[in-house]
């Protein structure tokens, strides 16, 4: 019978690797476990180290309602990009599981010295994980840094804070400009009188272990600070492997898991397990390629109205380094530094010319992989591939954007489309769509790339006078109703002033080219 057979149970079956008790910190107790794996599970880990190489990724969390006690089932494995519904998406493939009765640092290096010694004993293979994706448990990453001492631990966290901000940072096109931009985010929230919440958020979220949450926390395209693809693997392990929460330890040792690991054996990891997958290019990103070639280094006009000339690019290259401007504000982040993004060009030579293809094979992909590498969330999530990066090899000559837009094929987007409207349409208080602060941040993000001359003027004047009428009503409602204004209100008011003084100085600037093109039409 084939190995290849689904028929062929023996490959499903279950195989202890370990069974340990081990005797944690002063406040961890004894725990005790068995690491398990299967014939179809474990060359998981052949697959990934030859498919990463020195960029290995290992993903490990524990979920918690299978036992009746508590006790936790542990996966460990490695994330890939595969291709799905028309874009790349990460997805999470098992190497062992671990059953224990609690979690500790001890519990998880064992697993992770299990997981070195078994595959140097059965597979011939030197595991060497150079990047940890985990929640926020400070005993996997201690495990992990015992295990691996040069390892880089991506977190994945979220703050519900001051969403804001918390964005910003997030979006942060280096490790060294979050360090900055997260010393002005803090100042800011001391300022509106959060000094509680800012010392809370600096010492959970930015100590030295948990400060790669942001999209470029390991500066490699591939590699996300998610746990969706292993939240999701846990999520297909309780509908279909578990018919019962809260089970008994003989049910889990002698019906959960083998069902797990059969599950596990049924989604092998592709024979390329890489951090970025074969695929088309993206009409999306076709399109706004052919937009970005206009806006290499040298853009007519920036987000706020200015021009993005070489000191602008050359700030936004400084604060990349961790260089930021004296005095910039939490409120001007987006506008001076993050509505900007570096391709970087990390071959001395040319590549040849790419030809267009319907679809991008492994070697053509590691060709551009090792010739650039984009900021952008599109480029690290894909692992190769982005508007900006497409652009750039359009740039230099590499790719011909117009050719490949000419075989794009017309399509309609995905799901029902969206109620037009025309243009008498009035405002209702029913449609949410003309709600001020709906407006703003529509303004916000497609400052002036509609309408173009006394159009533009006019609908800019509209919408700043929408501003004003709600910044006089909040300033009114404020000093009424609350005597003074609270911390969290007078941000508020000086974020809405912030951007009617941006577009004031704007109109001015749009009348005046404008009157500019009247008189040379004239």
């Amino acid at each position: 019978m084939s190995v290849t057979d689904p028929r062929d149970s023996y490959m499903d079956e279950m195989i202890v690797l370990d069974t340990f008790t081990v005797s944690g910190e002063e406040d961890e107790g004894t725990s005790f476990g068995v690491i398990v794996s299967s014939r179809q599970v474990f060359p998981n880990i052949a697959n990934s180290v030859r498919a990463q190489g020195n960029e290995l990724v290992c993903a490990t969390d524990g979920t918690y309602k299978l036992h009746f006690g508590g006790w936790t089932v542990v996966d460990c494995g490695s994330t890939a990009v595969t291709w799905s519904r028309g874009k790349g998406v990460h997805w999470f493939f098992p190497w062992v599981y671990m059953f224990a009765r609690s979690e500790s640092t001890a519990v998880y290096a064992r697993m992770f010295q299990i997981v070195r010694e078994k595959a140097m004993a059965f597979l011939d293979i030197e595991v060497n994980v150079e990047f940890g994706s985990l929640d926020h448990s400070d005993v996997i990453a201690s495990a992990f840094q015992s295990t691996w001492p040069t390892i880089t631990v991506d977190a994945d966290l979220f703050a519900e804070m001051i969403k804001p901000d918390v964005y910003l940072l997030k979006s942060s096109r280096t490790h060294a400009q979050f360090l900055k931009l997260a010393v002005v985010v803090i100042e800011t929230w001391i300022a509106r009188g959060e000094d509680a919440n800012a010392q809370r958020f600096k010492d959970i979220y930015l100590t030295e272990r948990w400060n790669r949450w942001h999209i470029n926390g390991a500066a490699v395209g591939g590699i996300t600070p998610s746990q969706q693809g292993i939240e999701s693997h846990h999520c297909v392990i309780k509908k279909t492997c578990v018919p019962s929460s809260r089970a008994s330890t003989t049910g889990v040792l002698n019906g959960i898991l083998p069902h797990i690991l059969k599950a596990g054996g049924e989604n092998l990891c592709p024979n390329l397990g890489t951090l970025y997958c074969e695929g088309p290019l993206p009409p999306e990103m076709l399109a706004k390629a052919a937009a970005h070639r206009q806006h290499a280094i040298t853009r007519s006009q920036g987000l706020l109205g200015t021009d993005i000339d070489q000191a602008c690019a050359v700030k936004f290259l400084h604060s990349l380094k961790g260089r930021l401007s004296r005095g910039i504000k939490a409120n001007e982040v987006k506008f001076e530094l993050l509505s900007l993004h570096r391709v970087l060009i990390m071959a001395q030579t040319l590549s040849p010319r790419f030809e267009l293809a319907p679809i991008w094979r492994d070697h053509i992909i590691q060709q551009i992989r090792q010739f650039l590498h984009c900021t952008c969330e599109s480029f690290v999530r894909s692992g190769w591939i982005c508007s900006h990066a497409i652009a750039t090899l359009s740039l230099l000559g590499l790719l011909g954007v117009d050719a490949a837009m000419a075989s794009v094929p017309v399509r309609r987007t995905p799901g029902r489309p969206r109620a037009r409207r025309l243009a008498l349409t009035e405002e209702s208080t029913q449609d949410e769509f003309y709600d001020v602060d709906q407006l703003l941040r529509l303004f916000i993000d497609n400052l002036g790339s509609h309408c173009a001359g006394r159009q533009r003027v006019q609908v800019v004047r509209s919408i700043r006078g929408r501003i004003f009428e709600r910044l006089r009503g909040r300033t009114a409602g404020s000093s009424c109703e609350h005597g003074s204004p609270s911390p969290n209100s007078s941000f508020k008011l000086e974020h809405t002033l912030h951007t009617y003084i941006y577009m004031h100085i704007y109109i001015n600037k749009l009348e005046a080219d404008v009157v500019s093109a009247s008189d040379t039409a004239n």
